[in-house]
């Protein structure tokens, strides 16, 4: 060897150094300012003062609700290219005799910049009695229309009235869906015509005869309202969660549960609790949680319990995910399978998965701890994929791109677009590289190239003025992101646009302000990832770097210094990482030419091969 002599072992380690050449050092992230606290608010003769989380439609404008410096609560849109007020607290609301409103609450946003919510206005002024205070109001924010009232006659329902209902999902021809209370029971409307929010048509109710079920009706359920209507899109198709009334036609407990979509006039039965569940051994379904995604194509995606005992089915395996279209859903992912992307298995899903105009769905799940190279410490995980393809994203103790840190959990739930972009809220492990609790959380999106990028990250300097001549730095304190699972077509509002914007809310370390922004993800540099071999980050891959492995020979990552030596991820340090280096021997640039091996030192290598078996041999792994 030329030059100095290098003494094996002897390379003093620090964890970030060995996780990534991505950059440590707050970035300046590019973005567009859309609001900031301490502007003015327009439509009031306040200012803002703290903006809450905001929505994006696939033209770049965005809506959000925000408190202004006089307390009162407001929501604002820039859907005709200019920031305007849609409604105010004690402002008086549009359809009624000088009512105000007592609150403005949430709100959803569809792909056209227009509005809808559902909220109060205050008994005793104008026309408003304990009766009539609640409403639901959609269109731009120069044009709201009062869609539906508390109080009014409820659709092809005579004799009834609505008396209880939430913020309606929203689709982009500006229907709506919403399954009230009437004074007659829970029922299920939607708007009857494309591009019209009225007049309502009733889709369904309680005591109605349950499409596919021999007889059985629907309602009355232990969990309130009787239909989950929690997807609707741009057809104008509703599907849902409905129970079943237990003194109806057959139905008990094992059977009281189903999921329907309303396609076109036709209310049709997709799958029932009770029913052989697709992709198993006669396994049945337990239960749907978590409602019910829906695209355009009229796919849906689900989650699903399964009765223990019936079937294939035991403790280990009683649950998963499906997608489909009416007489074809698949399963995508069944706890106790081979989980994609790693050698371990499902334990569990937290929530129902997202569907895209694609059919493609995300959702995060959680492996089983002891099998594979699955830990506590990296058991998380967020997939994406369809029934014949799934993908790993991100996992819990890997890599987080734009960083020298690793995830340790997963936030929310990761959003989908109709080009396959993924976006989602995480955090990192506070004490791995420069990670501390003033930088461990951000959020990361997928470009339209499928590159995972970071899109912000506490700690990070943002410039909140748009004139290029005009600089105004201010570090990120805390981020604040849609966590609602969405796949962008089920009426539902979005933080990702299908043409890849992406927006937040951000607050600062400068003075607490806050502000929304967002950001064009393909604008995003994407950063060179590390060599493949380069454990100690010197752009090399080399001696340093078996010193390394030596160092941490039969080390289990996620111990003490995660992934130190572990080349292929595995979370061991052995053999294969040996191999791996090994095929990357003497890439990259040498810091010094002392440092590059001469051929006569492939014996040296092939000794210190030999040293490395006999230690696997005598330490137990």
């Amino acid at each position: 060897m030329i030059g100095t002599t290098h003494s094996l072992c002897s390379v003093t380690l620090i964890a970030a150094a060995m996780l990534s050449t991505y950059p440590t050092s707050a970035a300046i992230i590019p973005s567009q300012t859309h609001a900031l606290s301490g502007q003015s608010a327009p439509g009031t003769n306040r200012t803002f003062s703290q903006l809450g989380i905001p929505l994006i439609d696939n033209n770049g404008h965005v809506a959000f609700r925000a408190r202004t410096s006089a307390g009162d609560l407001g929501l604002w849109s820039d859907s005709t290219g200019t920031l305007e007020l849609a409604a105010l607290q004690y402002q008086v609301a549009p359809g009624t005799a000088g009512a105000t409103y007592s609150f403005i609450d949430t709100f959803t946003y569809n792909d056209n910049g227009q509005i809808a919510f559902a909220t109060t206005v205050a008994a005793g002024t104008g026309d408003a009695t304990a009766s009539n205070n609640l409403g639901i109001w959609a269109g731009t924010p120069t044009n709201l229309d009062l869609l539906v009232r508390k109080s009014d006659p409820a659709p092809d329902m005579p004799g009834s009235t609505l008396v209880e209902f939430g913020t309606p999902h929203f689709n982009s021809t500006g229907q709506i869906s919403l399954g009230p209370k009437t004074s007659s029971g829970y029922a299920l409307f939607s708007s009857n015509t494309s591009g019209s929010a009225l007049p309502l048509r009733l889709i369904t109710r309680q005591g109605a005869t349950a499409p596919g079920t021999n007889g059985a009706v629907f309602g009355p359920s232990e969990y309130g309202s009787v239909f989950d209507a929690t997807a609707f899109n741009d057809n104008g198709n509703t599907a849902f969660v409905g129970f079943l009334d237990e003194t109806s036609a057959g139905v008990d407990s094992t059977n009281n549960q189903g999921i329907w979509i309303d396609a076109n006039g036709s209310l049709d039965l997709m799958a029932r609790k009770g029913s052989v569940a697709a992709g198993t051994n006669n396994a049945v379904f337990g239960g749907f949680s978590d409602g019910v995604a829906l695209n355009n194509a009229n796919q849906i995606a689900f989650k699903s319990f399964l009765q223990i005992g019936v079937g294939d089915t035991t403790a280990d395996n009683d649950a998963g995910l499906w997608i489909g279209q009416e007489g074809t859903i698949d399963l995508v992912a069944r706890k106790g399978a081979p989980a994609a992307g790693t050698n371990g298995i499902f334990r569990s899903f937290s929530h129902a998965p997202a569907i895209n105009a694609s059919g493609q769905i995300s959702f995060t799940g959680r492996l089983v701890n002891g099998v594979g190279n699955t830990t506590y410490n990296n058991d998380d995980g967020i997939w994406m994929g369809d029934a014949d393809s799934l993908e790993l994203i991100a996992r819990e103790g890997y890599l987080a791109p734009g960083t020298d840190g690793i995830f340790q959990s997963f936030l929310g739930y990761p959003i989908l677009n109709s080009q396959g972009q993924i976006a989602f809220k995480a955090q990192l492990q506070s004490g791995i590289g420069s990670v501390t609790s003033a930088t461990n959380q951000g959020i990361w999106a997928t470009n339209s190239d499928g590159e995972m990028v970071l899109v912000v990250r506490e700690g990070d300097v943002i410039d909140v003025n748009d004139d290029p001549v005009i600089e105004d730095l201010r570090t990120v304190r805390a981020i604040d992101f849609l966590l609602t699972k969405t796949g962008g077509e089920g009426g539902r509002g979005t933080s990702l646009s299908d043409t890849g914007l992406i927006t937040f809310a951000l607050t600062f370390t400068n003075d607490s302000s806050s502000g929304i922004f967002s950001v064009d993800i393909d604008q995003i540099a994407v950063p060179i990832p590390p060599l493949v071999g380069d454990l100690n980050d010197d752009g090399f891959v080399g001696l340093d770097d078996l010193d390394i492995i030596l160092n941490h020979w039969n080390e289990y990552a996620g111990i003490n210094n995660p992934q130190i030596g572990d080349i292929t991820g595995d979370s061991y340090v052995g053999l294969d990482d040996l191999d791996m280096l090994l095929a990357h021997w003497n890439e990259g640039t040498p810091p010094q030419a002392s440092l590059i091996p001469e051929p006569t030192c492939v014996a040296w290598i092939l000794g210190a091969l030999g040293l490395l078996v006999s230690k696997r041999g005598n330490t137990q792994a």
